[in-house]
């Protein structure tokens, strides 16, 4: 019995460290710009691992994406005017044979696809601790954005211009101070530079990269 017990003690200890290789190999590919798998819209797997080749067909509907919602402001005229030119989501079949068809695009969809910085050529190297405290967790599992080793599709001008679009609604509801409500609304208005195409504005300036994804 002591044997048995003894062999799976060192069965989960062996598991636990492959498990340690595993994420600390992933997390170094991450740190260099690698892409770690999945489908993305808008690429293709490269026969070169860890990076992506721009399908132009695809991207096409990624900037088609980016366009509308700067001309809307909306999540879900964005998804609608996808659908209605026929555009759908990414179809690929997995290693395993499964295959997974193209969908019509929705609100989740299309919203990833509006804050996806790999559009830009950036890759989220701990992406899941993004909203996690980040001084009190240490350097390595800390979130952050790295230069990815594929193109880009969407200017960062462009990508910029959609995050901050994206949070006007919640900056809009946001509580003034007391010095900002005695700014005249004829001056606000013009320390407003960046409008929407139909004359709302948003702030001015544009935070770094990272910044910006941590808000969201």
């Amino acid at each position: 019995m002591f044997f048995v017990n003894l062999m799976v003690s060192l069965a989960e200890l062996e598991r636990g460290r492959t498990a340690e290789r595993n994420s600390a190999t992933t997390l170094s590919r991450a740190d260099r710009g690698l892409w770690n798998g999945g489908m993305l819209l808008g690429y293709d797997l490269a026969e070169k691992k860890g990076s992506l080749v721009v399908n132009d067909r695809e991207a096409e509907i990624v900037r088609t994406a980016f366009e509308t919602y700067l001309t809307t402001g909306s999540i879900l005229k964005t998804a609608t005017t996808l659908n209605d030119q026929g555009f759908r989501t990414k179809g690929f079949s997995s290693r395993r044979g499964k295959t997974h068809p193209p969908k019509r695009f929705g609100y989740t969809s299309t919203r990833w696809l509006l804050c996806n910085p790999a559009y830009i050529g950036k890759k989220e190297v701990n992406k899941k601790k993004r909203k996690l405290d980040q001084s009190k967790i240490t350097e390595s599992q800390r979130y952050r954005v790295v230069e990815a080793n594929w193109p880009a599709i969407v200017t960062t001008e462009t990508f910029d211009k959609v995050q901050l679009l994206r949070r006007e609604p919640a900056l809009r509801a946001q509580p003034r101070r007391h010095d900002e409500a005695r700014v005249p609304a004829s001056r606000s208005r013009h320390l407003r530079q960046v409008r929407r195409p139909h004359g709302r504005a948003l702030r001015n300036g544009t935070a770094p990269l990272q910044a910006q994804l941590l808000r969201l």
